[in-house]
């Protein structure tokens, strides 16, 4: 497992923390410890074998046992845990422009959205829009985004008129 793939784990988890109201001060510990294995010049497997895990900033003994883990297993039971605690589809409302971890995290508690479906049903019908704190352009690009106008002519590919 190279070092890019074993950021995305540890972005993920951080992700999923978030979106599960865990602490901010270990959800940014995992997201910079993540930043640092995307940018270490030096694979992770290497610092392993030579027991320099810990000189990576952000890296401690439970970061440590995590990386060797995913080194020796390529998966990480951490991360499948927290996988298990939220709903399916919350880590694709993640990836929607505007819906952070946190945000997500709301839709799925306050409103019981957990996936792209529901979202678009209930920003059609205004609850979404109602939860405090969420700006109201931030519900206007997701509306955008989900919601196509009933009337909305999809166009047609280039070369398919007949």
């Amino acid at each position: 497992m190279d070092n890019h793939a074993i950021a995305q784990v540890f972005d993920r988890v951080a992700r999923l923390m978030e979106a599960n109201g865990d602490s901010p001060f270990k959800v940014r510990a995992y997201r910079r410890v993540a930043d640092e294995f995307a940018r270490l010049p030096v694979p992770l497997g290497q610092l392993a074998i030579e027991g320099r895990l810990k000189t990576v900033p952000g890296v401690g003994i439970e970061i440590e046992k995590k990386v060797r883990e995913l080194l020796d297993t390529g998966s990480l039971n951490f991360y499948q845990r927290l996988v298990a605690t939220v709903p399916e589809g919350l880590l694709e409302l993640m990836d929607l422009p505007g819906v952070s971890p946190k945000l997500a995290g709301r839709f799925w508690r306050e409103l019981g959205v957990t996936n792209r479906d529901q979202l678009a049903v209930s920003l059609r019908d205004g609850r979404a829009g109602l939860l405090p704190r969420i700006p109201r352009e931030t519900v206007s690009k997701l509306s955008q985004a989900l919601i196509r106008p009933a009337n909305a002519v999809t166009p047609s590919p280039p070369g398919a008129e007949r």
